[in-house]
């Protein structure tokens, strides 16, 4: 788990595809292909970049005009998620 100041980025050990779909990607600790759609997508994106869990969430919650609360919890899970299988990297 990152705290929400950690600075965090795409891990160069990803190999992923985007398309209309989403994209899919393929980090070192996934089985399978994950495939990243709708905000888990704008999360992933948002990623390519150095940044951090709170700065995604606040870029999402503006985007969408949702409630900065609901977005950051959202944002933390996935981001979570995508450090357990190493497609993120945390600095």
């Amino acid at each position: 788990m990152a705290k929400a100041s950690a600075v965090i980025k795409q891990s160069p050990e990803v190999i992923s595809r985007a398309g209309p779909f989403g994209v899919v990607i393929l980090a070192p600790r996934d089985i399978e292909p994950r495939l990243l759609e709708g905000s888990a997508r704008l999360v992933w994106d948002l990623l390519s970049d150095w940044s951090t869990t709170e700065n995604i969430a606040e870029s999402l919650a503006e985007l969408f005009g949702a409630d900065h609360e609901v977005v950051a919890r959202d944002v933390e899970m996935v981001i979570n998620e995508l450090i357990a299988t190493e497609a993120i990297v945390v600095s």
